[in-house]
């Protein structure tokens, strides 16, 4: 007797497992046959665990919840001893998993494979008419995605370079709306083998937004009471709806990028600040000189460190046009919500960059 899938079959310890009590996987078991366990969870059944687990390669508390899951919807019990499921992945469990993998392998369809982890492309779903595939960005701009310095002529005011990289932004988002596609037809019709840099992926997006448990609040409704956000698929739908806007107003940059006119203590130390009606408590009222839109500071160009990079220009200016999608909503807030603009920049940032951060010289 021995492991059929794909997934499972070349793995000694996974292989053990199926044979012998002792190499029971329980919580606190580490290794990287740990990770093929959790990725079948979640190709099967859909099931998830926290990011740190999978980076951990740790059998932990939220794994164990997917197993004892998995099992319990399968009545998975070894009735010799037991009345109800429990959170071991043991012989009867590790068969059950190779069977659903082996038939979810036989049911594979053709899917969109995602670029690895670095790439700077990736395919979009085919016959999407909403997710961009698009020309390629003009060459000053690939040349910043790929890591060369642009400079912008000197005498621009920080607004004005912004709205020479409003194209770059642009493309950073059309990078993160193919990720996202291609996360949304993995979801709809999962395949094995796995396509390369799916499950960082999705990693990523929990990392910046939240795992996720529903119902969450979707940011593009009134008031953050609505729990109109019911599944995975709903959940990778509003991410990629506030980009797809996002994007829209990064090609009205010469109408919404603006200078502030003189000092607001408020706001001076950021790169840049939006405004939009109604106005917040502290924000200038409507005016002529402060009208709904993006301001870009002087500290867009010239940071506590030195001249602000052509790669964090972008993002900030991907990042205030998040704003402007639902200023009411999505807002500088450290939790992981599909409210949090900081997610929506970080996420695009790792699809692009293959990484969550840059610092202000990149």
């Amino acid at each position: 007797m021995s492991l059929a899938s794909e997934m499972f079959r070349d793995d000694r310890r996974l292989q053990e497992c199926l044979l012998h009590d002792r190499a029971h996987l329980t919580e606190g078991t580490v290794g990287p046959f740990v990770n093929k366990v959790q990725d079948a969870l979640f190709v099967i059944d859909g099931l998830r665990c926290v990011p740190e687990e999978r980076r951990m390669q740790r059998y932990g508390p939220t794994t164990a919840a997917a197993v004892h899951s998995f099992k319990k919807r399968r009545r998975i019990i070894n009735r010799s001893y037991q009345t109800q499921a429990d959170d071991i992945v043991g012989k009867m469990t590790i068969d059950a998993l190779d069977k659903a993998l082996v038939e979810k392998e036989r049911q594979c369809r053709p899917v969109v494979h995602v670029a690895g982890v670095r790439a700077m492309t990736v395919v979009s779903a085919p016959g999407d008419r909403r997710r961009p595939n698009g020309p390629l960005p003009p060459a000053g701009t690939r040349a910043a995605l790929t890591g060369g310095p642009v400079s912008a002529p000197s005498n621009l005011s920080p607004a004005g370079v912004a709205m020479t990289r409003a194209p770059g932004a642009a493309a950073i988002v059309n990078i993160a709306r193919r990720r996202l596609g291609a996360m949304l037809q993995f979801h709809a019709h999962p395949t094995l083998p796995l396509p390369p840099g799916i499950m960082p992926s999705f990693d990523a997006l929990w990392a910046c937004f939240g795992l996720p448990v529903f119902p969450k609040n979707s940011p593009l409704l009134p008031g953050q009471t609505n729990q109109a956000v019911k599944s995975i698929a709903d959940y990778l739908r509003v991410v990629d709806d506030v980009y797809e806007r996002a994007g829209r107003h990064l090609a009205n940059a010469n109408a919404l990028f603006h200078d502030p006119v003189g000092p607001l203590p408020d706001f001076d130390e950021a790169h840049a600040f939006t405004l939009t009606t109604p106005r917040k408590p502290g924000e200038p009222a409507p005016s002529a000189a402060f009208p709904d839109g993006c301001f870009f500071n002087r500290r867009y160009l010239t940071g506590a460190q030195g001249p602000v990079g052509t790669r964090t220009q972008m993002v900030v200016a991907l990042h205030e046009c998040v704003h402007f999608v639902q200023n009411d909503n999505i807002g500088d807030i450290a939790t992981q919500t599909l409210s949090s603009a900081h997610g929506y920049s970080d996420f695009a940032v790792f699809c692009a960059f293959g990484r969550m951060a840059l610092s202000d010289s990149e």
